[in-house]
């Protein structure tokens, strides 16, 4: 059996997960200051085997790389997506063994061109106990897709249509864990305050998923999009390349006293 540990980011609007089976663990989507995760991990006995990255982030800067340097683990990836580092690339129905959990690869192209979703499985001949949505499926809504410009905006949303009616085939009971929630401006439309969810409640109660005409998802997740920050311009090539590993908190600098007279 597996165990799931939610960690937000208020600040930002999005939530990084721990996934424990055993005493292995995978990072999902973390945020570059995870250090005090991993202390918690090591005193806990528990291995980070794996990070991994629904898709490219634009809002932050990815921890991948400081979780590789710190513990060894392994960046997977989806198999899309043009990252310049090493990497473990995912792509549709690839598997990774956390403990006894097996994660399974379901491309959910839409938010970004690359994004891929992640099936939690106790057993393998049971249905998935979980899915990670990142920015794909999230409690109330989806996640935008023009933040790789203009020129792929509607095609994206068209794929976010085929990938959210892909995830609505899901059980009832399978827990929703996307990575942009309430305060992140990733998500196109109000999303809900709620970080989790179940696939049953937002089949019932989601416009994103209940909105049956492509067209008419089409004109209502395009329609009325706030501005984004304008530092997301930054974000995405920075996370590609691979941000560099600082190997621990930032510190302040000791103040310089000037003495008066």
């Amino acid at each position: 059996m597996s165990e799931i540990e939610i960690m937000t980011t208020a600040s930002l609007g999005d939530t990084s997960y721990l996934l424990v089976s055993g005493d292995e663990a995978a990072l999902v989507d973390p945020q570059r200051d995870s250090w005090g995760l991993m202390e918690s991990c090591t005193s806990r006995g528990v291995r980070i085997r794996y990070v991994l990255e629904t898709h490219v982030h634009n809002d932050y800067v990815s921890g991948a790389l400081e979780v590789r340097a710190a513990t060894g683990a392994t960046v997977a990836v989806p198999a899309r997506a043009p990252y310049a580092f090493d990497h473990l690339g995912l792509a549709e129905d690839d598997e990774v063994s956390i403990g006894d959990v097996t994660v399974r690869a379901m491309e959910t192209p839409g938010h970004t061109a690359e994004h891929t979703s992640y099936l939690v499985f106790d057993d393998t001949l049971q249905p998935p106990t979980a899915v990670f949505t990142g920015g794909s499926l999230l409690v109330g809504s989806a996640g935008r897709t023009d933040l790789s410009g203009e020129d792929h905006t509607e095609e994206l949303a068209r794929a976010q249509f085929r990938s959210l009616r892909r995830l609505a085939l899901l059980p009832d009971a399978t827990r929703v864990l996307p990575t942009h929630g309430a305060g992140s401006s990733c998500a196109a439309g109000p999303v809900s305050g709620a970080r989790t969810t179940t696939l049953g409640a937002e089949r019932r109660t989601n416009l994103a998923l209940t909105t049956r005409d492509e067209e008419e998802f089409i004109s209502g997740r395009l329609a009325g999009l706030p501005p984004y920050p304008a530092y997301y311009h930054y974000m995405a090539p920075i996370n590609r390349s691979g941000p560099d590993v600082l190997g621990g908190p930032p510190t302040q600098p000791a103040p310089v006293l000037v003495p008066r007279g």
